[in-house]
């Protein structure tokens, strides 16, 4: 059969981890020569026994494509993986800022997150019943200590909420399950002027019934 099982990674043409069948697995020096399990059995069948790669400790250098390259001597065979080592956020925060008269500034800082990650910003009802992504949000990304770092921002105005709103900050990291969210509650600040028309209005009419009653009483008294 002459099976032979080769491991790369990235476009290094050196493979890192080598088997053939019925012989001990190989590991070439490198990055991995002490992070990869030798002794890893992927099968019980002897043709499968050290076909897969077992990686001690991984850390986030360690991310990225690998291949697997199975031959026989009759028949050639490449897999390509993609090994995803990632740290989720140590913080997630959301609040906002009144901005003149009408609108409202949501930010949301991201701490120590690997790799890059995606942030989005959710608007929804009070009952979470509606709910809708943000558009034209800013994001300022950086890196520091092998960590990204990420400051998002959006300029809401009062006129398009409809009441009561949560404002959620949503961080995912691709090729990944990982889903971190964040919320606040935003109360949108009641019109100054329609509130004054209106206290004149009902003291108007307080008024008016007042007049009406004086005078219906009034004329009962002289009756």
């Amino acid at each position: 059969m002459g099976l032979v099982v080769k491991w790369f990674f990235k476009d290094n043409p050196v493979p890192l981890y080598q088997w053939v069948a019925g012989h001990v697995p190989m590991v070439h020096p490198g990055p991995f020569s002490e992070r990869l399990d030798v002794e890893y059995e992927a099968s019980e069948d002897a043709d499968h026994k050290h076909s897969g790669l077992r990686i001690l400790n991984p850390t986030v250098d360690m991310s990225g494509d690998y291949k697997c390259q199975a031959s026989t001597f009759d028949l050639e065979l490449e897999i390509p993986r993609k090994l995803v080592v990632y740290s989720k956020p140590s913080n997630v925060e959301i609040w906002t800022q009144e901005v003149g008269d009408d609108s409202v500034r949501v930010y949301c800082k991201v701490r120590d997150i690997y790799p890059e990650p995606e942030v989005t910003f959710h608007m929804m009802s009070e009952d979470e019943s509606d709910r809708s992504k943000l558009e034209g949000v800013d994001v300022v990304k950086t890196w520091d200590d092998n960590l990204y770092h990420a400051m998002v921002e959006v300029l809401v105005k009062e006129e398009e909420l409809d009441g009561p709103t949560h404002f959620e900050c949503e961080v995912t990291i691709p090729h990944t399950q990982v889903l971190v969210t964040n919320k606040t509650h935003y109360e949108p600040r009641a019109k100054v002027g329609a509130g004054k028309d209106d206290m004149v209005s009902g003291s108007e009419d307080h008024s008016a019934m007042a007049v009406v009653v004086s005078l219906a009483f009034l004329a009962i008294w002289r009756f």
